[in-house]
């Protein structure tokens, strides 16, 4: 059975000749594209890469704990790439060893060489590109944590930066995330001005547990 480096040799080798003519040949060369997982569209992993390729993306999840849709299509991409620039390393690896030589200049493997280093670039673009979208989404994600209220992270929507939320002004007074959980569990119990004063100075209002519940003050 031919090595992953063998059939990546074939197909650069194959690039310079008119392509295959009849239908089977034709048949044949479509097959080719998902022999390495490395053509734009394609991904796919071996049986005995199996293994590899669930620790990777065990591990990753482990290290960046994801939440959420986004950032789990974000950690997808990651191991994705990953993988294949892992798989990448494994066919230079056997096309140096088959060859005993540089296999950039060696006259059998220097155009497979040339197409792996094509895909590799791609491969660390996506590597990258995905690690800024996960970074990005968990620090919009922590944000939120800082500055939203459990009741405002209801209301605003996912994507907007809470950062902007950070002091919101009620009368003269302008409030933090804590304060403004004071502030709301005040309203039940006094007015508007009443509870941004409380909760400017860090209080809550509480009520007398052997009192009537009080209505909320429009």
């Amino acid at each position: 059975m031919a090595t992953a480096a063998q059939i990546l040799a074939n197909q650069a080798n194959a690039a310079h000749s008119t392509g295959p003519r009849t239908e089977a040949g034709k048949a044949a060369t479509a097959r080719n594209a998902t022999t390495h997982g490395f053509t734009t569209g394609v991904f796919q992993v071996d049986a005995e890469d199996k293994i590899y390729f669930d620790a990777i993306d065990e591990a990753l999840r482990e290290d960046a704990k994801p939440a959420g849709a986004l950032e789990n299509d974000a950690i997808a991409e990651l191991r994705d790439a990953f993988f294949r620039l892992r798989q990448i390393r494994k066919i230079l690896a056997q096309l140096n060893e088959a060859h005993g030589a540089d296999p950039l200049v060696h006259p059998d493997t220097a155009a497979a060489v040339r197409q792996l280093n094509r895909y590799r670039a791609a491969a660390e673009m996506q590597f990258y590109r995905a690690i800024d979208a996960l970074m990005d989404l968990q620090l919009l994600r922590v944000g939120r944590m800082a500055h939203l209220t459990a009741s405002e992270e209801k209301a605003i929507g996912p994507m907007v930066d809470a950062s902007v939320f950070a002091s919101q002004q009620f009368g003269n007074y302008f409030l933090d995330r804590r304060d403004r959980e004071r502030f709301y569990r005040n309203l039940d119990f006094v007015d508007w001005y009443e509870a941004a004063r409380l909760a400017a100075c860090g209080l809550t209002c509480e009520p007398d547990p052997e009192a009537e519940p009080a209505q909320p003050v429009n």
